[in-house]
């Protein structure tokens, strides 16, 4: 993490985050447990580094093994990246709703009489259904790219 420069989240956080990895890598080399994943992914790169390492392959062919470190400090990385552009286009979008009131609106009213045919509820399919909210956020992401 000392790679990230993480010293802006507090001690707490990052043990946290250290232990959840950490707990996570043990519960799936214990139990045998695959998932198609990026933690997966790494896992895999990992094996197959010290593999080649065992079998006596030049350590200069592979420069390092990635640690545990590396690992959270790659999935955080990966989270806060996915994070980071969720949250623009959520704000992208909101932003551009409150300046065109009018069609802030008109998608208003679609929510609304989607979520009525489905009991108030936010599904797949309802979500699904709310062609003008997905246009209108495709064209913020055409607007605002990520």
């Amino acid at each position: 993490l000392k790679l990230l420069r993480w010293k802006n989240q507090p001690q707490v956080v990052q043990e946290y985050f250290f232990s959840f990895v950490k707990n996570a890598l043990d519960f799936r080399e214990k139990n045998n447990i695959y998932r198609n994943d990026f933690l997966q992914l790494m896992m895999e790169i990992r094996k197959q580094d010290l593999i080649a390492l065992n079998n006596g392959e030049n350590e200069e062919e592979i420069p390092m093994v990635l640690d545990e470190n590396q690992m959270t400090a790659s999935i955080y990385q990966f989270l806060a990246a996915g994070f980071a552009t969720t949250s623009l286009t959520l704000t992208y979008c909101l932003y551009e709703l409150s300046v065109n009131q009018d069609v802030q609106q008109i998608v208003y009213e679609e929510i609304i009489r989607v979520l009525k045919k489905h009991e108030g509820q936010f599904t797949y399919q309802a979500i699904k259904e709310m062609n003008i909210l997905n246009k209108y956020s495709q064209n913020t992401l055409r607007m605002h790219p990520p």
